[in-house]
């Protein structure tokens, strides 16, 4: 099953992360300019280049999307779509092929999700809100009536289900539109608690139950088929203060949820969590995908060391395979036997090997992953 993406941190949280990001980029490229005198982006590919150690990948560089900072990095179905600027990006033929739409018209506002739904493309932006081509990105037309509220027009993601696009908010809790007559949205917040649990940091669909973890108390709140009311569960009972999600994953039976020093893991429809994640190393933030029945995760740390983990076991236990040195990851996501990554100014993407070993891609470079132990 295709997995179901979904991450955006708090704006707090992306905030302390961009200016981090944009004093050390920066910095690298005042040195490298002074250093080098030559082409900047030449020299941040050799500085991406170093890995681990224990488990060398050899990167080469893609060129097919933009070296601007890559907002969101998606499947849906067998469709990759990207955003970066003001522009959504659409990666066929598992991402080896792509094509830039029209300007969004979010302006400076950052793309964080994208999704194909009724028919149309959807993009939620982070400050202008939501966006709907119906011809595959040549033209653009605002959809934010009933968006109302704190934070409303901050979207962090998308979910369809049932003919409905859901939306998650930074401030407003989650939203609904029904796809058949898209023109107005509405509050979607029976027993969501705006004060503590306003901003989502996600949503996806496990099944037939939309989940969204919210807020910074570790609280994952879940929507069963049926339900009249979203029901909340801590990760760790009764709250986990300081934990705000920063991915959450789905394989159709596991989920996984990370705010970055800590992993939990669920096989029940969210109904309770276990604390999992041996061997993978705490950081700023974790990203989830997988490959077949491995699931990936990559670490970043504010220290500027970012590493790839692999799992055969959904999660509960973890190998190192990577590290790269000066990037900073936002996303990652899977296509066939691909494990695809986003990054501060960096994307990339390429198709499996005949070798029949999956990739394993980070920045704007590329590595087949050594076979697992």
């Amino acid at each position: 099953m295709a997995r179901q993406r979904g991450l955006r941190q708090s704006s707090m949280w992306v905030t302390l992360q961009k200016e981090a990001q944009e004093r050390l980029v920066s910095n690298l490229l005042n040195t490298a300019t002074i250093a080098m005198r030559g082409p900047v982006i030449g020299i941040l590919c050799l500085t991406l280049c170093t890995a681990a150690p224990a488990r060398s990948l050899t990167w080469t560089r893609v060129e097919e999307l933009p070296a601007a900072n890559i907002e969101t990095l998606q499947l849906h179905g067998t469709t990759l779509f990207a955003s970066s600027g003001d522009r959504v990006y659409r990666g066929t033929d598992q991402g080896t092929t792509w094509t830039a739409s029209n300007p969004v018209g979010a302006g400076s506002a950052p793309i964080f999700t994208v999704i194909p739904a009724g028919g149309a493309l959807w993009a939620g932006s982070f400050g202008q809100g939501v966006f709907r081509s119906p011809d595959d990105g040549l033209t653009w037309n605002s959809v934010n009536s009933g968006l109302a509220g704190i934070g409303a027009n901050h979207i962090t993601e998308f979910a369809v289900k049932d003919g409905i696009l859901y939306a998650g908010t930074d401030g407003s809790g989650v939203f609904a539109l029904a796809l058949a007559t898209p023109t107005t949205w509405t509050a979607f917040n029976n027993d969501l608690p705006l004060s503590i649990s306003g901003s989502v940091s996600s949503i996806l669909l496990h099944g037939t139950t939309l989940v969204a973890p919210a807020g910074p108390y570790g609280l994952i709140h879940r929507f069963p088929q049926g339900a009249t009311a979203w029901q909340e569960v801590a990760v760790r009972p009764p709250l986990l203060p300081g934990f705000t999600a920063t991915d959450i994953f789905s394989d159709g039976t596991n989920l996984l949820v990370s705010n970055g020093p800590s992993v939990y893991q669920i096989t029940n429809d969210a109904q309770s969590w276990t604390l999992v994640g041996g061997g993978l190393a705490n950081g700023s933030a974790v990203f989830f995908a997988h490959v077949g029945a491995t699931v990936f995760a990559v670490v970043d740390f504010l220290n500027n060391t970012h590493q790839f983990y692999s799992s055969p076991g959904a999660g509960e236990t973890w190998q190192s395979i990577d590290a790269v040195d000066d990037t900073f990851v936002f996303e990652i996501e899977s296509c066939g036997r691909q494990a695809l990554c986003s990054a501060y100014r960096r994307i990339v993407v390429d198709a499996a090997g005949d070798d029949g070993r999956a990739r394993c891609i980070v920045g704007r470079y590329q590595g087949a992953v050594p076979p697992l132990a």
